[in-house]
């Protein structure tokens, strides 16, 4: 099996959506488990949108300099969050930029 030094960039960005993936899985199994129903759009929506967020979160957490091994833990951290690493992220980039103001 290859260690994530050996793989190609490519190869760890797929590694890392996974891992967000199957955060993003388990955070909707705990909703099932306290009573929420069960609905199958729900869990793929869920799933899509970790790895959507563990993606981008591999693309910064790479560009910033973290070891391969780093970035896919955070990244699966980031698929548990989901939705709201992304508004997090709004939130911020929205402050930084002062779209708000602007707009009004």
């Amino acid at each position: 099996m290859q260690s994530l030094q050996e793989m190609s960039r490519v190869e760890i960005s797929g590694v890392c959506a996974a891992f967000a993936a199957v955060g993003g899985f388990l955070n909707y199994w705990v909703k099932i488990c306290e009573g929420r129903p069960f609905s199958m759009r729900e869990v793929v929506v869920y799933t899509a949108t970790s790895a959507f967020a563990g993606f981008m979160s591999f693309e910064l957490l790479d560009y910033c300099g973290f070891p391969p091994g780093v970035c896919a833990a955070l990244c699966g951290m980031s698929g548990w969050m989901g939705t709201r690493l992304l508004r997090i992220g709004e939130a911020i980039i929205k402050n930084k930029t002062d779209v708000e103001k602007k707009d009004a």
